[in-house]
């Protein structure tokens, strides 16, 4: 029963969002900001600016990555 609260929880939760997205951007923000949280899997509670955080520095860290293998190789 807990688990069927959450997801109802979740689910609202995606709503409002999805509510405030529209009034402030109109559906092609929603859009954009479907995009962006589904390919970071980002949460709902980060702001834009915490997300742009978080994709450049896992940007930053795939470039080390990508540069530790390539000196290795």
């Amino acid at each position: 029963m807990a688990k069927r609260n959450k997801e109802f929880e979740y689910r609202m939760q995606g709503i409002m969002h999805a509510s405030e997205v529209v009034k402030r951007s109109g559906l092609e923000g929603l859009e954009k900001d479907i995009l962006n949280r589904g390919i970071l899997r980002v949460p709902l509670s980060y702001t834009d600016l915490e997300r742009k955080d978080l994709w450049s520095s896992r940007k930053h860290s795939t470039k080390r990555q990508m540069k530790h293998w390539i000196w290795i190789l």
